[in-house]
């Protein structure tokens, strides 16, 4: 995963543009951030090869509630993604355990793990036979982004408190 905009003042601009690449550093998808106050959302773009357009893929949104125990994500499938869903359910505790369902299917499509003991956040991606690779993992790069800027957020208020 690559930042696109990069920013002489580091994390602090929002809404950061980052393409998830071949080894050769050809991009394949686009996460494109859009956080203002209390809303986190990432939009996610196939690169068309041919033409370098953008072609939208999903739209993943935290979900703000007063009594939510962990965070809740809605994620929106457009286009030839939606395979008959326009929705991606997930389930679970980010970033310990979390589950991503295409529609209503009883298995997940991808389940995502967080490393115990690890000095960075390293993550276990298991993506279904048959299920879009690129996009599952393009969903758990945006969640566990918009996580860290949530958290980011908690810390800063509670440091001018």
């Amino acid at each position: 995963m690559l930042r696109t905009n990069p920013s002489l003042f580091g994390e602090l601009l929002q809404n950061c543009q980052f393409v998830i690449a071949t080894m050769r550093g050809e991009p394949l998808l686009l996460l494109q951030e859009r956080f203002s106050w209390m809303n986190y959302q990432y939009d996610l773009f196939r690169l068309d090869p041919r033409t370098g357009g953008q072609v939208p893929v999903c739209r993943i949104i935290r979900q703000w509630t007063f009594f939510a125990i962990t965070d809740q994500y809605v994620v929106q499938l457009f286009g030839p993604a939606a395979h008959g869903s326009a929705a991606v359910h997930c389930t679970g505790r980010w970033p310990n355990q979390f589950e991503l369902r295409v529609g209503g299917s009883p298995l997940p499509s991808a389940s995502v793990r967080k490393q115990i003991f690890s000095l960075t956040d390293t993550y276990h991606v298991v993506v279904a036979p048959g299920m879009d690779v690129l996009l599952f993992i393009g969903i758990a790069c945006a969640i566990d982004r918009i996580h860290h800027e949530v958290e980011d957020e908690r810390r800063r208020r509670e440091r001018r408190e």
